[in-house]
């Protein structure tokens, strides 16, 4: 009997953490209580990217959201030391864009962050891979 009540508790507690779905990990480059949507700018970043710098601070990892007052902002992408300089607006969001082409039988790889809504550049095209390609 209290062998079954154990196993019931511990099927319960299993149960119940699944319904709880945490939103993903987010991080707040900002003091105070969480702001209005329109009082911050939004990183999305689709797969954890790995090592992240922000303003010169390394949060703990997995980050999937980087919530962002608005204003000027450094993002590093860490080992590789990518450096990444834009101007966030409140009320908007952005993401990372990866394109790669193959020229003259060199891959290229480059990246920047673009604004999610039109797509548009927000910051520096920084060269990520450079391969001969056979």
């Amino acid at each position: 009997m209290i062998r079954n009540r154990a196993l019931s508790w511990l099927v319960l507690g299993f149960f119940l953490s699944g319904c709880a779905t945490p939103e993903p990990e987010v991080y707040r480059a900002y003091e105070g209580p969480q702001r209005n949507r329109s009082e911050i700018a939004v990183i999305v970043l689709e797969a954890g990217p790995g090592a992240l710098e922000i303003d010169g601070v390394q949060p703990r990892e997995p980050i999937y959201k980087i919530e962002l007052p608005p204003g000027s902002h450094t993002i590093k992408i860490m080992p590789e030391g990518w450096k990444f300089d834009f101007m966030a607006e409140g009320g908007k969001s952005y993401e990372f864009e990866t394109y790669f082409s193959i020229r003259r039988g060199v891959s290229t790889g480059t990246m920047w962050i673009q604004e999610l809504a039109t797509g548009r550049k927000v910051s520096q095209v920084v060269k990520i891979s450079e391969t001969p390609w056979r």
